[in-house]
């Protein structure tokens, strides 16, 4: 007489063996080559509605926690720029029609002019910061960099409302454009707008740079500038924006870059700074003993170390974008980061307004800061 457990083993055998018969199954369909994976024959309605469904409930699960950051300023002129040079080609922009070429991708990119607006904006930052799996959609290239992503967001939730002609002005920056020639369409192609250009974000001879956000380069020393390229385009210094212009970039030409913004005469940003510029000062030229806080004219001041930034002239904003990105742990790749994380880390909030506020006010006439001044 068997005992009672092989007893109930040998009732419950055929319940057992399903699992593994089922993988075997699975294993012997995918071998014989019998699913149909083309895109162009699309999902069964059943697989379609199962997978949006399995989609829109992750991002509504994981985006939860999700908050924009205080205080954002006018956005859209960064994240038009970015947005079409990189987005648009597959998601389509005010003016512009999804290219058909991705447009033939399974699943779909959707139009986000259309789509935009049936998302939460924290839904929508999740998507665009992690990426889809199973769909072409990647993460944000420049990884940590959740400030930049909100930028994104700011953007997204307008585009279902913007015109195309503030669509184009954003995404335009200050680069010109013109309807190009017949020969001109011939010989180089075209694209709507330029997606290519320095101009469309940075500062110009006669123009500050669009945005806040982004940093002054005109006066900057050459050795920095080819510094930051480099890093950019080898991922030790992250941003989403700045990479992929930074890759696209031939390396032969970064020398040329770099001359080209050094020499330039470019006008600081305009924008008023709030911060106690007393105190930015005194952190300036003799640090804070106390926090064990160098001044931060021993290298930025003029001339000092010419792979270092010139902060005078810069906004507010971005300066104290950047010792928030070093308090939290970004932009700690290389030595210069590194460095400065450890002083980003001792100095207080307030201490970070107040030195911000002091060199965004201090600009010279030729863009240097002078110590003493």
């Amino acid at each position: 007489m068997r005992p009672p457990r092989l007893r109930r083993l040998w009732r419950h055998w055929p319940w057992m063996l399903l699992p593994p018969l089922g993988i075997c199954i699975a294993l012997l369909v995918a071998w014989s080559g019998l699913i149909n994976i083309a895109a162009s024959a699309g999902h069964p309605a059943w697989m379609e509605k199962f997978l949006a469904l399995a989609m829109r409930r992750s991002v509504e699960v994981n985006s939860k926690d999700e908050r924009p950051p205080p205080g954002k300023a006018d956005l859209l002129p960064l994240a038009a720029a970015h947005f079409h040079g990189n987005c648009a080609i597959c998601h389509g922009a005010p003016g512009q029609p999804v290219n058909p070429t991705f447009a033939h991708m399974l699943p779909h990119p959707p139009p986000l002019q259309e789509e935009a607006g049936h998302w939460r904006a924290r839904e929508l930052f999740w998507i665009g910061f992690h990426g889809l799996q199973f769909t072409g959609m990647p993460s944000w290239s420049g990884k940590g960099r959740k400030d930049e992503m909100w930028i994104m967001t700011e953007l997204l939730r307008e585009l279902p409302s913007m015109p195309v002609d503030a669509y184009r002005a954003y995404a335009f920056g200050n680069a010109p454009w013109e309807e190009p020639a017949p020969e001109e369409l011939v010989h180089r192609g075209m694209n709507l707008f330029p997606i290519n250009t320095c101009d469309r974000c940075h500062g110009t001879a006669s123009a500050p740079a669009v945005n806040a956000h982004v940093p002054r380069l005109g006066g900057q020393s050459r050795d920095y500038l080819l510094r930051a390229l480099r890093e950019y385009r080898e991922d030790r210094r992250q941003s989403g924006f700045m990479e992929p212009v930074a890759v696209a970039v031939p390396e032969t030409r970064l020398s040329d870059l770099a001359d080209y913004y050094a020499a330039l005469p470019e006008p600081p940003h305009s924008l008023p700074a709030s911060g106690d510029t007393a105190l930015g000062r005194r952190l300036a030229e003799t640090g804070d003993p106390q926090r064990d806080l160098p001044p931060c004219l021993a290298c930025h001041g003029e001339p000092k170390r010419s792979d270092v930034p010139r902060l005078a002239g810069q906004s507010a904003q971005y300066l104290q974008q950047q010792l928030l990105l070093w308090r939290t742990g970004g932009r700690a790749e290389t030595a210069h980061g590194r460095l400065m994380a450890r002083i980003a880390q001792r100095l207080s909030p307030e201490q970070i307004e107040a030195v911000s506020a002091y060199f965004a006010a201090a600009a010279a006439p030729d863009g240097l800061l002078a110590q003493g001044r």
